[in-house]
């Protein structure tokens, strides 16, 4: 029996009671603010309709670890902050003297789900507070709902220190892969000094094909591999081996295709910073590729020209041949006039290895994220029943 268990045997001998959340909190709206008064950097953060601070602002209406629920934008959604904030118009203020902030935050997450399920409204959906204060909630003593929070806490901190840990390593590996290709353009371009490099355009590496277009109407569960634009800013990494979409087989036979060891690059997106990524087909099978994407074929080691297609020695280049608008995007011939140094074979091994090495880290922190959180899950639904 867990200490939880026996503090319910001991408190609680007739069962925890249930309450309606509207009897125990104090449901409040927060307090509209003008977007002219805040600042894009700051201490107190203002929510408004999602987690995303708004802005930030000169004072707070909310003490740290104050629950709140968005109630339109991102309607329903449970937000707590770890430092004093100002909760704007859109979010709905939990209080309560006989709760911990934290109990109600853990158990109100439990019920997102449920909440926005209650959304209504036109063209701007809203959450309104009738559905908020009809939740039952369990109402242990506060020993147990301490006791309850500190478990789940544990589970957080960890969640958190991985997740900074994460950033870490993802800033060193910006840092490692803009020093192993020149540190800057300057220091890249130095390169082309020492015996064996040479520093080339793009369009020199070999021949840069534009993808034919096919929309997402087209895309089946099995068939001709294909690879979308959008996948790759969502879905793909430095390289892949399998495609996450397919096309009919006897889909029009125009297709373009990458082949095993070709880079894929995307040409086109919402912003001009991740525009230019690109990914290694490792498939056993070619791979159709979308129009806004474009096929390169070389002779180099494939990976040591993935990774140098996310660093930022690269993306100084690419941008001034980025137009911008609705969508960002770029030519085969704005591609192919960026600079790339080329080094021997085995230098760029060695390089592509050194920051596979830290990719792989990154994903094994990432995975283990993934796996405690669905820890955390579990154990606050599991505790927070008090079946």
């Amino acid at each position: 029996m867990s200490k939880i268990e026996e503090m319910i045997k001991e408190l609680c001998p007739k069962g925890v009671e249930k309450v309606k959340l509207g009897d125990v909190c104090n449901i409040s709206r927060g307090k509209r603010v003008v977007r002219k008064d805040l600042e894009t950097v700051g201490k107190i953060p203002v929510f408004q309709n999602s987690l995303v601070p708004l802005g930030y602002y000169s004072k707070s209406n909310c003490p740290a670890e104050t629950t709140f629920v968005i109630s339109a934008g991102a309607a329903g959604v449970i937000g707590i902050s770890d430092t004093p904030f100002w909760a704007a118009d859109d979010c709905f203020i939990v209080e309560s003297t006989q709760m911990e902030d934290k109990f109600i935050y853990n158990f109100l997450k439990t019920k997102e789900y449920y909440l926005q399920s209650k959304i209504r409204g036109g063209a701007i959906k809203r959450l309104a507070k009738e559905p908020l204060e009809a939740l039952e909630i369990p109402l242990p003593p506060l020993a147990i709902q301490q006791e309850i929070v500190s478990v789940l806490d544990s589970f957080t901190t960890l969640i958190d220190k991985m997740k900074k840990e994460v950033e870490l390593r993802k800033k060193q590996m910006e840092v490692y892969c803009d020093k192993l290709y020149g540190g800057n353009i300057e220091g890249m371009k130095a390169l082309a000094n020492i015996p064996g490099n040479s520093v080339i355009k793009i369009s020199e590496l070999g021949t840069i094909t534009r993808g034919r277009r096919f929309v997402r109407d087209d895309i089946r569960e099995s068939g001709q591999p294909c690879i979308h634009y959008g996948d790759m800013y969502t879905y793909y990494g430095t390289h892949a081996i399998k495609a996450k979409t397919y096309l009919d087989r006897d889909f029009p036979k125009k297709m373009k295709y990458a082949e095993y060891g070709d880079v894929v690059v995307v040409g086109a997106g919402e912003n001009d910073y991740d525009i230019g990524v690109g990914l290694v087909w490792y498939g056993e099978e070619p791979v159709a590729v979308h129009d806004a994407c474009y096929i390169l074929k070389h002779e180099q080691e494939p990976m040591y020209i993935s990774y140098y297609l996310r660093s930022n020695i690269y993306h100084q280049q690419l941008k001034q041949y980025v137009s911008s608008g609705k969508i960002s995007s770029f030519s085969a011939d704005g591609l192919g006039k960026v600079l790339i140094p080329i080094q021997p074979r085995e230098k760029q091994q060695e390089i592509a290895y050194t920051l596979r090495a830290f990719e792989a880290y990154i994903s094994k922190l990432e995975k283990l994220i993934a796996l405690r959180q669905k820890q955390y899950e579990y154990y606050r639904e599991k505790l927070l029943t008090f079946e």
